[in-house]
């Protein structure tokens, strides 16, 4: 089993958290999605990139940290179309 034990401790230490995830996360807000588990049918226990929160990663879910969740994808998709009317 493995955990965001990077992201953990800087949250504790009270650190800003930067980097590709939280550039990623941000590409994606800006895009029209919410975190999953908000507004959609998506979990954040999937620990895709919008997960809400930092959770347990398993062997069945770690490439998830480095993937868009289908809702998150759906959301994307609809707003581009919007703006490309």
């Amino acid at each position: 089993m493995r955990t965001r034990q990077g992201l953990a401790a800087f949250l504790a230490l009270g650190l800003p958290f930067t980097g590709p995830g939280l550039e990623m996360m941000s590409l994606n807000c800006s895009l029209g999605a919410y975190h999953d588990g908000t507004q959609n049918t998506c979990t954040g226990k999937d620990q895709y990139i919008m997960a809400s929160s930092p959770g347990v990663v398993t062997d069945e879910n770690y490439l998830n940290l480095f993937t868009f969740s289908p809702c998150s994808i759906t959301e994307f998709t609809k707003h581009l179309t919007f703006l490309n009317m």
